[in-house]
């Protein structure tokens, strides 16, 4: 583990110029033998898309547990776009199964999608579920929106980075 420590720093440490002032998180974890390490893992930082991951987690968890099914709708809101979306070409109000938003989600990277998921069920859920795993630094404090520090009423009115 060591060595992949060693080589993941010195990988890391090549796009240092590129980066500028940006910092690079990672955490691994051997499966096999348990043992971990991470560089700069207890830094908070933007989590980008990967936060998508829990998002889909917590949709299977109230799967399993029966609270919704995959072939659940959900109506398709225009005015949670940010970038391109496949969903901008299907009517506003129009409805799409929870399933197929997973998936676009997931496979696409598609942040509409991701932004009706979030807001259907709730960042507290989200959130809840992340504490649950032991990752009580992974928060979700917003949809995926364009710009800082802007207001939102799917969220509450809520500031970005409050």
């Amino acid at each position: 583990m060591q060595r992949i420590e060693l080589a993941m720093e010195a990988e890391i440490g090549k796009y240092k110029k590129f980066l500028k002032e940006a910092e690079v998180s990672v955490f691994f974890s051997d499966l096999v033998s348990c043992k971990m390490f991470g560089i700069n893992h207890n830094n908070a930082g933007w989590a980008a898309s990967i936060i998508k991951v829990p998002v889909m987690m917590e949709y299977f968890y109230l799967i399993d547990s029966q609270k919704i099914r995959l072939e659940d709708r959900l109506k398709i809101r225009h005015d949670y776009a940010l970038g391109k979306s496949r969903l901008l070409w299907m009517p506003d109000r129009a409805e799409i199964t929870i399933e197929n938003l997973i998936s676009l989600m997931i496979i696409e990277s598609d942040n509409l999608a991701a932004n009706m998921l979030i807001d259907s069920i709730g960042l507290s859920e989200i959130n809840h579920l992340t504490g649950m795993l032991g990752c009580d630094n992974t928060k979700i404090s917003h949809l995926l929106l364009k710009g800082a520090n802007i207001e939102y009423p799917g969220v509450g009115g809520k500031e970005w980075n409050e």
